[in-house]
């Protein structure tokens, strides 16, 4: 939800906290801030899928992915509150590329935790319940933009964090185990 929560406003935050510039569009700025944030996160996928079976393993991977993915929202609180449009503009590239990474890293493990009897349908239902906060996170953010821009940000990084305490305490490490 954390991830959703941000990635759906990003365009709308990016709008709201950008300096003024003269003789420069802020919403070419935008588009331009939001394709970097996109393309940030294409090497995380590649990352993902090598640290997962360096010594990091999967649970490492996915709780120090999550958690400086939730670092990288505060850095993009204060820049954007700051007008400080480069940091701006890294808080959400280091976010884009962390959150990237640890999706890699979580559909690689969710599948190697369940016996295969009941692999297919524990993925299916994990991602249904995906899908489904998926869908509730912009209504929340939506509630939570009418009281300030930040507070979306600060919530989803309270979600990230708690999400990599739940992941941290993983009782099962899938490196080097057969499927």
């Amino acid at each position: 939800m954390g991830f959703t929560m941000f990635n759906v406003f990003l365009p709308k935050l990016l709008e709201t906290h950008a300096p003024p510039s003269p003789g420069h569009s802020t919403q070419i700025a935008v588009y331009r801030d939001s394709l970097i944030y996109a393309i940030s996160g294409v090497p995380g996928s590649l990352l993902g899928a090598w640290l997962v079976d360096t010594r990091l393993g999967r649970i490492y991977s996915m709780v120090l992915a999550t958690s400086i993915s939730g670092v990288a929202l505060i850095g993009f609180a204060f820049a954007a509150k700051a007008h400080i449009s480069a940091l701006t503009v890294v808080a959400s590239s280091v976010f884009g590329l962390t959150s990237t990474l640890m999706f890699a890293v979580i559909y690689a493990y969710t599948p190697e935790v369940f016996r295969p009897a009941v692999r297919g349908t524990a993925c299916g239902m994990a991602s249904a319940v995906g899908r489904v906060v998926g869908i509730v996170a912009p209504l929340v953010t939506g509630l939570l933009l009418e009281i300030s821009t930040s507070v979306p940000l600060y919530v989803s990084v309270a979600l990230l964090w708690m999400a990599a305490g739940c992941m941290f305490m993983l009782p099962i490490e899938t490196r080097d185990i057969a499927a």
